[in-house]
């Protein structure tokens, strides 16, 4: 089913059952004026697709932590333009039974930093937090391939899952400098250009810095970490 514009107030409101029972929230970017709201699926697994405008992204952003994803699974969000902390921490903290989180965009620093709001600055590898108070609890998967973020937002952001005792299990990314030092905090750490909602990611899409970064042995470490860290992440590399 294929609800055009003109039902988005009717479709998209807390009484429609079929919120409570979507598994999976796909949330895009329209590229032209056409915006389509599809609810996909039977029974128990129920797929919600929304390609909206850009201002229509950000208005639903505001609102979306109140919407009922009783049943969310996986949540995944591909815009240019990844949402503040604050609307990454609304949105999360409400769907607790969130297990796999898909990202697309530029920059997604603000995603981590939403992870990380719990804990002291400096103290993300040490500071506890009891795992039913922490956003996300039982994600086990983050497939954030071909985002633009900080190394050590990544880092941290395993750090404080793995101290915290809900340890992330998969993640996908590009391959990236210094991954090796963050395998111990993951289990598994994947390289899948994976398509979300249709949209497919060839490897010419890479950014310039992650193209140049696919076959470390070729570069010195040093000279990685030279060209990859700002001179924050070098201080607190060292």
């Amino acid at each position: 089913m294929v609800v055009r514009e003109a039902d988005y107030s009717a479709l998209l409101c807390p009484r429609d059952s079929r919120m409570r029972q979507a598994t999976t929230v796909i949330l895009q970017l329209a590229h032209d004026d056409h915006e389509n709201f599809i609810f996909s699926g039977i029974d128990s697994s129920i797929e919600l697709s929304l390609m909206l405008q850009k201002h229509r992204f950000a208005e639903l952003l505001s609102t979306f932590p109140t919407y009922p994803f009783h049943s969310l699974q996986h949540l995944a969000v591909c815009a240019p333009t990844s949402p503040g902390s604050v609307a990454w921490a609304n949105m999360l903290s409400s769907w607790k039974l969130i297990t796999k989180i898909t990202i697309r965009g530029d920059d997604i620093g603000q995603f981590f930093v939403a992870f990380l709001a719990d804990a002291p600055f400096g103290e993300y590898d040490t500071y506890e937090t009891a795992p039913s108070d922490i956003l996300c609890p039982l994600l086990h998967t983050l497939d954030v391939w071909d985002c633009q973020y900080s190394y050590l937002q990544l880092l941290w952001f395993l750090q404080r899952r793995k101290v915290c005792h809900v340890p992330l299990n998969t993640l996908n990314c590009n391959p990236r400098p210094l991954l090796h030092d963050v395998a111990h905090l993951v289990e598994n750490i994947t390289h899948e250009p994976v398509s979300v909602g249709g949209i497919e990611l060839p490897s010419e899409q890479l950014s310039v810095g992650v193209r140049s970064a696919l076959d470390e042995s070729k570069l010195g470490r040093g000279l990685v970490r030279q060209q990859f860290l700002s001179e924050e992440e070098e201080m607190w590399y060292q």
